[in-house]
């Protein structure tokens, strides 16, 4: 377990740990943070957690947090270029029943995490009204101009990096951004069995 080679070799640190990201506080903005590294006190794998302060110690370390937002009302977060700050990992909580988006405004990348509206299309059977939500935020998102997702595999179309999460498989998804020595932002998706043994790691 390594903070230097989770931003210095990430791929390869996705693909040989399970990792586990932890939000703050639900009123975050997105921005620079600060991130605790350790095991994780359920076992198996490396937590990453989110701090709501400022520290400082060999297990904490700064990188730029995308929160979570709701449908109605998220925005196409902007990641910093190199000239804007000298952080070059994004990070964002655990996915869920939630989407990841990515897009591009002019020749910065734009990224967004959207948590389903848990209220809507309660008229409908389970698997129904999660397909339904799911359709909801990537409409929502392409109006918005994003183009690339991370969410459940069903319903799958040629844009969806897929996980599986309702049918009993629980699988886990970790979001972690890297930006390379050219500026460019790299987002890397970590599939997680329920096992806590990684599946794969996408690039999306």
């Amino acid at each position: 377990m390594s903070i230097a080679e989770l931003q210095t070799n990430t791929e390869h640190f996705l693909r040989t740990n399970y990792v586990k990201i932890v939000g703050g506080a639900a009123a975050a903005l997105a921005g620079p943070s600060y991130f605790k590294m350790g095991p994780d006190p359920a076992g198996g794998g490396i937590c990453i957690t989110k701090l709501n302060d400022r520290r400082e110690g060999p297990d904490v370390f700064e990188a730029w947090y995308i929160p979570m937002e709701q449908i109605g009302s998220f925005a196409a977060n902007r990641l910093p270029t190199i000239e804007e700050s000298p952080l070059r990992i994004m990070l964002t909580c655990q996915l869920t029943a939630c989407l990841f988006v990515v897009g591009s405004d002019g020749e910065s990348t734009t990224v967004a995490h959207i948590q389903p509206d848990k209220k809507a299309h309660t008229n409908l059977s389970q698997d129904q009204a999660n397909a339904a939500r799911q359709s909801d935020m990537r409409m929502a998102a392409r109006v918005r101009g994003m183009k690339t997702f991370m969410s459940h595999s069903q319903p799958f179309d040629n844009f969806t990096k897929g996980y599986d999460y309702y049918s009993g498989k629980e699988e886990r998804v970790a979001i972690v951004g890297v930006r390379d020595a050219e500026g460019h932002w790299n987002i890397l998706a970590q599939v997680v069995n329920k096992d806590k043994t990684v599946k794969d790691v996408h690039r999306i």
